[in-house]
């Protein structure tokens, strides 16, 4: 097992077209069930027998042009990103400063503009007064987990009409 992820460092390192050492490369592809690339498609390694490789299309390829395969393969998979975020989520969400003086996001929806600034307290208060059931499960979490939460609550509260953005910002006044 180390000597193969030994040979893919060494395979990575060269990426470019350069021919690469079979003893080496038949390392990769020593298990049935290895994906490989073969012409941009991505193909699975059924069966070996003696110099030969049989893909999951009844493909017969050799050896090294299956070794060629798998390191097209992990190239293409290792440079992949490895952020869990799509892309492209986090561009709507707005820098601001919490009620501590942190630095924080949000995705800037009515709530989240209300709720900018208000203190932990303040919010579990809100959130209690108005859903009493949930605030007692979230003592063992942190306090970003909380407020999380308290917002999460607040929102599906708002989206099944049991409340309003206006009388949450009602009561955070009041809370003031």
């Amino acid at each position: 097992m180390t000597a193969s992820i030994v040979n893919l460092t060494a395979l990575i390192n060269e990426l470019n077209d350069t021919p690469i050492d079979r003893t080496a490369t038949t390392q990769l592809v020593a298990e049935v069930g290895d994906k490989i690339r073969i012409d941009n498609e991505i193909r699975t390694v059924t069966k070996i027998a003696g110099r030969w490789v049989t893909l999951d299309n009844g493909t017969n390829i050799s050896r090294a042009a299956a070794a060629q395969g798998r390191s097209n393969y992990l190239v293409t998979v290792i440079a992949q990103p490895k952020d869990i975020v799509k892309p492209g989520y986090r561009d709507h969400y707005t820098r601001t400063v919490s009620a501590n003086g942190n630095r924080t996001f949000n995705n800037g929806d009515e709530l989240a503009q209300a709720l900018q600034g208000v203190t932990l307290t303040m919010l579990l208060n809100v959130t209690y007064a108005l859903l009493p059931h949930t605030v007692s499960r979230w003592d063992h979490l942190n306090a970003g987990q909380r407020s999380m939460n308290a917002r999460c609550a607040l929102r599906a509260a708002i989206r099944k009409g049991a409340t309003t953005v206006a009388a949450i910002d009602n009561m955070l006044d009041q809370e003031v």
